[in-house]
């Protein structure tokens, strides 16, 4: 797998709090919808360290629970060649920023979409 540049590693480093969730979900009418969840209150956070270690605190959710896990940044995401994308305790993200926010998406496997803030 290549790295990414140093640029975009500088982009990810630093607190990311957990704001919405977005997971797709098969409704009553057999349609599939994207349900979103808002967990601002909740102040989960995403530390990414230069170190390639994450560190998550505040509340217990699906996604990872409280703790330390490793991490890479790749320049060409396994199922979107033209995606980067992130591996955290060999589970692959497609990452992406979009309105100021970071992205991590699952959605190719109709897996969550997890939106950050970044904290000053």
């Amino acid at each position: 797998m290549l790295s990414c540049s140093k640029d975009e590693t500088n982009e990810l480093i630093g607190d990311w709090q957990l704001v919405e969730v977005q997971s797709p979900q098969m409704m009553l009418n057999g349609r599939i919808e994207l349900v979103s969840k808002d967990f601002r209150s909740e102040n989960i956070m995403y530390s990414f360290i230069s170190n390639n270690t994450l560190r998550v605190t505040g509340a217990s959710h699906f996604a990872y629970e409280p703790g330390t896990y490793s991490y890479e940044l790749i320049d060409s995401h396994a199922t979107f060649k033209t995606s980067k994308g992130v591996i955290i305790e060999n589970t692959d993200w497609v990452l992406g920023y979009r309105e100021g926010l970071m992205v991590l998406d699952k959605s190719y496997v109709d897996g969550p979409q997890l939106l950050f803030e970044k904290k000053q």
